[in-house]
């Protein structure tokens, strides 16, 4: 679902290490690194945290 959404908000594969480095080697690692920085409240690319997101509110998960 999460690479579906990341599609829908237009994140280029290359966007993916605006997160972290190993936020950009896979998509696992991009979803636990956007989930991290969220909650440390580090910034991260607005598409990418909607996409994070709406992953959550889809699987039947509220974001606070």
């Amino acid at each position: 679902i999460f690479e579906e959404k990341l599609e829908k908000y237009n994140v280029a594969r290359n966007d993916w290490y605006e997160v972290s480095e190993y936020g950009g080697s896979s998509i696992a690692e991009l979803w636990a690194e956007t989930g991290t920085a969220i909650d440390m409240k580090i910034p991260i690319p607005g598409n990418i945290k909607k996409a994070f997101i709406k992953t959550l509110n889809d699987a039947g998960f509220d974001y606070p």
